[in-house]
């Protein structure tokens, strides 16, 4: 079938056919399309020893060259379909693991639309060539590649735009120099094919000499080969970033831009990275201050660390950015993810979380402080306590300043209701349990979370777990249902989104612990009675006089959602890290029976320094995440809009602490900054004298009726909840003294009491 020596054909170029060679279809096309793009990145990935990832990519480019050259050789229709496909594939593949560069919301998305693209392109190489008419096959290839290089030409210029901050001469701003530059080489080429189509074999498309010589086609082609040779090495530059090492394109000595090459930056150019599997090690959890030793020794000059394995994550650890970031709330937010989903108090918005914090302040200053703890005595101190209440025996420590501390919050809020809750220990003991629930669902663990069960991995088992979890919560989700509505249990429960664990945000623990579900909607049920029952006050006061008044005011007066309201009453009872701050004190106080004495001796001022020492050593919260929420640098290094950041508040704490072995460089790097265990700025902890208080009473308590405390059996840290918990799993305390519910101790009896145990054992 021919016509003047040309094929009429779908995939037929304007190339007259066998005019060079009997057995070469297209010659200047097979000429031209000789894999040299391929072969020269396949090298470069050999010489410079890249990724695999990387390895994938110049391996794809070569096989899709092949192809391209023995289609244009023997012009078999299903070889320039398969070449298409590998073309629009190959860029699939750098969709798929790449676009969270371009934005995190659309790179937690990458994976179904990556499978839908992939779809839609099959689809159209089987089924646009023919229907394009006679030379449809050769339109085909501009109308199926153009869109996908027209969006990577905008995605690497935007891309350059949002790195103009960055110095000069750096690995991402010469990258996406180069990125732009083979995107124009690309689009260049797709123009000239629309423009070759329409001239197909007249001048300038042919020209009359060697045979037909396909001046646009052959053109085409050059600009395809050092577009995608450039492309190529950019990608391999990105891919070995994430790996903590950097390069950089650069132009040969004689032909420039147009054959580069790469080379390696100087170390320290680029944040250090972690593995993300380190900040979820549960061994590595449960020992947080040696882990940050561990950093400082490793990374003595990094002020951010990359997390590899996730897709924009990082740590600070340097107390002067840890410091800024606090304070900066209109750069940087608590909510760990975008989309609005209602968490506590401090992820809200600013303005709201302004106005909701104006009206809960009144009830935390410390003045309402010091009159709850005036009212709780020794006595129901000990009445909380677990077991029997014989000298010698030991007891839960966790339970024991579980209860303590849920009774306060319970005080803190006003209300018969929240009284005769903080009196009772088995409802304390629930309300602790479902309180640490929440956190064991919602709080990314390690500040990543684990990332979802893969059912070809670990087979059915997780999902069938994840079925039965919300069957389980049928029941008390219609009950909160008809409490506070449809919309507002929605609100709380978010199927849609805590269901949904993409690859670019922390991961709540939904799939980790399914059994767990049912807790939110029993748990909020509760919150939602003791709420209600604010609205009455105490006996002789006003409802507005009570913190759970005031919250019911706010949801009257339309401040605050009901649903919102609940989320914040969790945060106003979360027990497990203020739980972690006393169990911490009183650990160090067990362990120095010296110690003891000391304070017993320099009273409240000793004790109050003590606590301030042991809160700035032995941080409860070592890590807490911030999101940035907009394009940023922090130390040089260009942060997306989105990204996690996972502060070390530990760290930060030991470099500027006198008591933590902090070396001279350490503690001068940010003069005058305090310790930061209870936040900085806006978002600054709202129950911070509440918990200095209760750590004060309990310490007192301790001193004054318990002469001999020591730590009973083997004690056990946390390491398998929470974004940065640093607190027991295991612990236990023994009150060793015959006089133990007894009058006062004072320190020279205590002494005596103390010489005589020493004397027995």
């Amino acid at each position: 079938m021919q016509n003047n020596g040309t094929f009429v054909e779908l995939f037929d170029h304007p190339e007259p056919n066998y005019a060079v060679l009997p057995f070469v279809c297209e010659f200047w096309s097979v000429l031209t399309t000789i894999p040299v793009a391929g072969t020269l990145l396949v090298l470069e990935a050999h010489r410079m020893g890249l990724r695999w990832r990387s390895r994938v990519i110049t391996t794809w480019v070569l096989v899709m060259y092949c192809c391209a050259c023995l289609s244009h050789c023997t012009m078999i229709d299903p070889l320039f379909r398969t070449t298409v496909s590998l073309v629009v594939g190959q860029a699939l593949f750098v969709f798929g693991h790449w676009s969270y560069l371009l934005s995190l919301r659309l790179g937690d998305l990458s994976a179904p639309l990556t499978m839908l693209l992939t779809s839609i392109v099959l689809i159209g190489v089987a089924l646009v060539p023919q229907r394009l008419g006679m030379r449809g096959g050769h339109l085909s290839l501009g109308v199926i590649q153009t869109p996908g290089v027209f969006i990577g030409l905008m995605a690497a210029r935007m891309q350059r735009y949002r790195h103009r901050g960055a110095k000069l001469g750096c690995s991402c701003q010469s990258t996406n120099e180069y990125l732009c530059f083979a995107g124009a080489l690309l689009m260049s080429a797709m123009v000239l094919s629309f423009l070759e189509y329409y001239l197909w074999d007249s001048v300038p498309s042919v020209l009359p000499v060697l045979g037909g010589f396909p001046l646009v086609h052959v053109a085409i082609h050059i600009l395809e080969q050092v577009g995608i040779y450039t492309y190529g090495l950019c990608v391999a530059v990105i891919d070995e970033m994430e790996y903590g090492r950097g390069l950089k394109p650069v132009g040969h000595r004689y032909f420039g831009y147009l054959l580069p090459s790469l080379v390696d930056i100087p170390e320290g150019s680029i944040p250090p990275v972690i593995e993300a599997a380190v900040l979820l090690d549960g061994q590595r959890r449960k020992d947080h201050p040696g882990f940050n030793a561990e950093l400082e020794k490793l990374y003595p000059d990094a002020k951010i660390i990359r997390v590899h394995g996730e897709c924009s994550c990082y740590l600070v650890k340097a107390p002067e950015l840890v410091h800024s970031i606090l304070q900066a709330t209109s750069s940087y937010a608590s909510h760990p993810w975008p989309d609005g989903r209602i968490i506590a108090l401090n992820t809200m918005k600013p303005e709201q979380h302004k106005l909701v914090k104006s009206v809960l302040l009144p009830f935390y200053t410390p003045a309402t402080v010091d009159r709850l703890q005036k009212n709780m005595s020794h006595d129901i101190i000990e009445s909380l306590r677990p077991g029997s209440g014989v000298s010698g025996e030991p007891f839960c420590g966790i339970t024991w300043i579980g209860r303590i501390h849920m009774a306060m919050s319970l005080h803190a809020m006003g209300g018969a209701t929240a009284a005769a809750m903080a009196s009772n220990p088995a409802k304390l003991d629930e309300l602790v349990r479902l309180n640490d629930d929440m956190v064991r669902l919602v709080a990314p663990l390690g500040g990543l979370g684990a990332p979802p069960p893969s059912v070809l991995k670990q087979g059915p088992g997780p999902l069938w777990g994840l079925l039965k979890g919300l069957a389980q919560a049928v029941l008390p989700l219609c009950s909160l249902v008809r409490r506070i509505g449809i919309m507002q249990t929605w609100g709380l429960a978010r199927p849609d989104l805590t269901l949904w664990q993409g690859p670019c945000f922390p991961r709540t623990g939904t799939w980790r612990h399914p059994d767990l579900l049912r807790s939110v909607p029993v748990y909020f049920v509760q919150l939602y009675e003791l709420l209600k029952s604010g609205q009455f006050g105490n006996a002789g006061t006003g409802a507005e006089e009570t913190c759970l008044g005031a919250l019911h005011n706010a949801v009257e007066q339309k401040v605050l959602s009901e649903s919102e309201c609940l989320a914040v009453i969790v945060q106003l009872m979360v027990n497990m890290t203020s739980r972690n701050a006393v169990l911490n004190v009183l650990y160090r106080l067990a362990a120095k029976p010296e110690l003891q004495d000391e304070l017993r001796k320099g009273g409240r001022p000793r004790i109050r320094a003590f606590l301030e020492e042991v809160l700035t050593l032995d941080t409860p919260l070592q890590r807490t995440p911030k999101r940035a929420l907009h394009d940023t640098f922090l130390d040089g290094t260009f942060i997306p809009k989105d990204s996690t950041l996972l502060l070390l508040l530990g760290a930060a704490n030991a470099a500027t602490c006198p008591h933590s072995g902090a070396t001279s460089k350490d503690a001068s790097a940010c003069p005058g900054l305090q310790q930061m265990t209870f936040g900085a700025g806006q978002h600054s902890c709202l129950g911070r004298h509440l918990v200095l208080a209760e750590m004060e009473t309990i310490v007192q308590f301790v001193l004054e009726r318990a002469p001999s405390f020591r730590v009973a059996g083997e004690a056990e840290r946390l390491g398998d909840v929470d974004v940065g918990n640093y607190g027991w799993s295991k612990l236990k305390f023994v009150f060793s003294s015959a006089r133990l519910f007894g009058d006062r101790v004072d320190a020279a009896e205590t002494g005596t009491q103390e010489e005589k145990r020493r004397r027995v054992e």
